[in-house]
């Protein structure tokens, strides 16, 4: 019997951004399937392990549905548009217990060779994985649950360039990074190898009184993160994020307790954006009864949102095992539904880009529903309908149950802005715009520097961006971080934020969103931003803020008097307090002008010093300049006023 015809695949697009909204359905099989994200915003699903692959555009439309006779376990696209798939050959066809094998394809889905057969006998359960190294290489790795197993490399027209055993631990999952390293993961362990097939570290991941198991790895926004499961005693079982360094360093770990759930979670689908945002597909079963429940998770490596925020919604009684997630237009999720606790239709739903609230930034004017097909008779809760037709088309009932989106941070604790400040120190005034040099030369920091600095943080310490956000460039090039703090009437700080501004003085996340989310609730706030050397300026009265307001410190008042420098009519923060003290001052004591001449060395005041990315700076060019063209001293003399060297300028502050 064919298995793609046991139950309709329906593909399902949602949310009220849409122009529209629909539901299609397709003959396909249904259990654990997969789904991979292409290019040009094709979808291509296949169950994991089954003969068949189906492509589909975004508007639900089948570009071709195919049957390969093979067992294929996974899929990737290479640049030219050419998939490449990792597949068992079973035993009948070739000696052995199963032998796993490559399989080109054009993007018709047609082969263009003959199977790339690795040889390596499949034993008993077994994990296969498949990774595309920036090069086009081809690298899979084959484990078969107790340890054994090996790493292979093929360049991208299927030649073998080397193989590894990997000394009973071997990953299950792998991924490839930029330089072309790869990362896998298998239970507690987390390895790394070189593109040359060097093992270079190989490290447990272990917490204190609980377990943790990595399921699966990505690499988003330039950073290893791996899902994991992660168990305590007495407790259910819950998805969690770990997040590393290059070198295998924890920097993070997120746990989430999902209490409208409240089961343990089985089955995860994990996916990435290039940005940072992060996709869950979360399967949990419940006790009374015993169901599978699915929900859909969203957030960013951003330490700070994941560590505080994340969305999912309650897909009823569904199972999701997969999830293909990109920038710009939101994700598939593939799984299935139940009835009466017997698995029934398979199901693919395709989400808008609305799905990205990590940050709880955007505000929803009504709830965000997904919309499911009409109820099936006698069924325990929303399911598809089953359809036999191979390809039909049903339009969205309106009346039919509906499942909301429910926000962790909820809608009360929530104080958003848009933002835009402009720094004097980088200000050019033949562009209008920001210098962008700190950038260009790679000194921005991915992590923060206020923390280090010293700075105080109330609610939300810490931020880390990713060399996605930094990659931008024209005027939407990150400038530096800043640090944005909310104020009571009273003057007293009641949230913090760690934030990036960007050329033109648009402020945002650090993973890009434009709006700066406290986690306060809405009221009225004074609003007060600082840099590490220039001088903080704050709102001149308290503004009110709560799903999002808009604060542009160029034109804004602020408070005091000439809180801020104004040239050609933009207000822009006092550059120069190079000590971080508050004061801009040039002679006596603390002053801000002997660190310039420290940093360059004390003596000759014509040295300079590249590459520091410190607060003698003052014009952020990535150069420190005691004299001559475009030095840093005089911003400091300019700053107090230009003419009495013992003039003090301070920052202003309710």
């Amino acid at each position: 019997m064919d298995p793609r015809a046991l139950a309709p695949l329906l593909l399902l697009l949602c949310t009220q951004a849409l122009m529209g909204q629909w539901i299609r359905s397709y003959t396909t099989g249904s259990g654990d399937n997969r789904v991979e994200r292409l290019a040009n915003g094709d979808a291509l699903f296949h169950p994991d392990r089954g003969p068949s692959m189906v492509r589909a555009t975004p508007n639900g439309n089948i570009v071709w549905d195919r049957n390969y006779g093979v067992a294929i376990q996974a899929v990737a696209e290479q640049a030219s548009g050419a998939l490449v798939a990792l597949c068992v050959v079973p035993h009948s066809t070739l000696p052995g217990l199963g032998h796993p094998a490559i399989m080109f394809l054009d993007a018709q889905g047609q082969a263009t060779a003959p199977l790339k057969v690795i040889d390596v006998d499949v034993q008993g359960y077994h994990w296969f994985d498949l990774a595309l190294a920036p090069n086009g290489n081809i690298i899979v790795s084959t484990h078969n649950g107790s340890g054994a197993g090996s790493v292979h490399a093929f360049d991208a027209n299927g030649g073998h360039l080397w193989s590894r055993n990997g000394n009973g631990r071997t990953p299950s999952r792998t991924v490839c990074g930029s330089d072309g390293s790869i990362y896998g993961v298998y239970g507690p362990l987390l390895m790394k190898w070189s593109a040359t097939g060097d093992l270079l570290w190989r490290k447990s991941i272990s917490l204190s009184g609980s377990s943790l198991v990595l399921w699966d790895i990505i690499i988003t926004g330039g950073i290893p993160v791996a899902l994991a499961l992660h168990g305590v005693t007495g407790q259910l079982t819950r998805p969690a994020l770990v997040m590393f360094s290059t070198d295998g360093a924890v920097s993070n770990a997120v746990t989430w307790e999902l209490a409208q759930f409240e089961h343990s979670a089985s089955y995860l689908g994990f996916s990435g954006t290039p940005n940072g945002a992060i996709a869950i597909a979360a399967s949990f079963t419940s006790n009374t009864p015993v169901v599978q429940r699915g929900a859909l998770i969203t957030t960013y490596v951003d330490p700070v949102i994941a560590n505080t925020r994340c969305e999912e919604v309650d897909l009823g009684y569904t199972t999701l095992h997969d999830v293909a997630a990109s920038d710009g237009d939101g994700c598939y999720v593939m799984g299935y539904s139940t009835t009466n606790g017997t698995q029934a239709a398979a199901m693919l739903m395709r989400t808008n880009s609305s799905w990205w609230l990590g940050d709880c930034a955007r505000q929803l004017q009504t709830p965000l529903n997904i919309l499911l097909a009409p109820v099936m008779a006698n069924s325990t809760g929303q399911l598809p309908l089953p359809l036999t037709a191979n390809i039909s088309t049903r339009p969205v009932v309106p009346t039919v149950g509906t499942h909301t989106v429910y926000p962790v941070c909820g809608a009360g604790d929530r104080s958003a802005i848009n933002l835009r400040v402009m720094l004097g120190g980088p200000y050019d005034t033949n562009t209008g715009t920001m210098r962008g040099d700190l950038r260009n030369n790679g000194m921005v920091p991915l992590t923060e520097p206020y923390t280090a600095l010293g700075y105080t943080s109330v609610g939300a310490a810490g931020g880390i961006t990713t060399p996605y956000q930094l990659g931008f460039g024209d005027a939407q090039a990150v400038l530096d971080w800043i640090f944005v703090e909310l104020l009571e009437p009273n003057g007293n700080v009641v949230s913090t934020r760690t934030a990036l501004v960007r050329r033109n003085g648009t402020v945002t996340m650090p993973h890009g969103s434009a709006t700066v989310v406290f986690h306060v609730p809405a009221g009225n706030y004074h609003v007060r931003v600082r840099h590490r050397n220039h001088l903080a300026a704050v709102t001149a009265t308290p503004i009110a803020l709560g799903a999002s307001a808009v604060l542009d410190l160029t034109t804004s008042p602020t408070y005091g008097i000439e809180a801020q420098r104004t040239v050609n009519g933009v207000a822009m923060l006092w550059p120069g307090d190079v000590n971080g003290d508050g004061i801009v001052k040039y002679t006596g004591l603390n002053n801000d002008r002997d660190p310039v001449l420290v940093a360059i060395g004390g003596t000759v005041a014509t040295n300079t010093v590249s590459g520091w990315y410190t607060g003698e700076d003052v014009n952020m060019d990535g150069v420190i300049k005691y004299t001559g063209t475009n030095n840093d001293r005089d911003i400091i003399l300019q700053t107090i006023g230009g003419v009495v060297a013992t003039h003090t300028r301070q920052a202003q502050s309710p």
